[in-house]
């Protein structure tokens, strides 16, 4: 219900955004986050049609498959403590350059910079994502195709084998090619092994880190 006189709770409601609020000011810093995921919506505007969906969730099951490599993508990276953004290609396409340092080659977009980028699910990819994933990879950046490679360019032309440097993975194995980008690990005490229920979010402020850790 909207938050006004008629919800008889709602002098009560900073209880729940003062602990939102809390939450931001912790956050309000630069992100650590060196793993840059391709977004798959482009895949998804390619296949509208009329009846594509019911109340917003589709009922063709190819937009489905799209829409499950999306979901296993994201928790294989975040239930294995890997920080990552979503990027869209027309920004991508847009605000992109290569960058090498001593630490290595970075494919920065704006003011955000990356190491790796994960193509994962992708029915179509742009031409100007692939062109610059080449770019990327020959200048010594990690490129991952992940659940195979798109099948179309541009949403016509059918596409092959990447031509350029690229790791391959099933996606409940990407995690394992990207140690380097884990900057925090949750360990569960019984089994030594990562605890994939505890998600985290780490952050940068000054010379400190700051961890939030979501138990779900």
């Amino acid at each position: 219900a909207s938050i006004l006189h008629q919800s008889d709770w709602y002098r009560n409601f900073r209880y729940v955004e003062d602990y939102f609020s809390r939450i931001h000011v912790f956050l309000d810093c630069e992100d650590i986050c060196d793993v840059l995921v391709v977004s798959p919506i482009e895949s998804v505007w390619c296949r509208i049609h009329p009846g594509w969906s019911r109340s917003l969730e589709a009922t063709d099951d190819e937009t489905k498959q799209i829409e499950k490599n999306f979901t296993d993508t994201f928790f294989a990276l975040i239930g294995n403590h890997v920080e990552f953004d979503c990027g869209d290609e027309d920004l991508i396409s847009r605000y992109y350059s290569i960058e090498k340092t001593n630490e290595g080659t970075y494919l920065r977009i704006g003011r955000v910079r990356y190491q790796t980028v994960i193509v994962s699910g992708l029915v179509t990819i742009r031409g100007t994502t692939l062109r610059i994933l080449r770019e990327f990879s020959n200048s010594g950046g990690k490129v991952i195709f992940a659940n195979g490679v798109p099948q179309f360019v541009d949403a016509q032309d059918e596409y092959g084998a990447p031509d350029f440097d690229c790791l391959t993975c099933d996606i409940e194995h990407v995690a394992d090619l990207l140690d380097e980008s884990k900057h925090v690990r949750i360990i569960e005490k019984d089994t030594g092994k990562t605890c994939q229920k505890v998600f985290t979010k780490i952050k940068q402020y000054g010379d400190k880190v700051r961890l939030m850790l979501l138990n779900t």
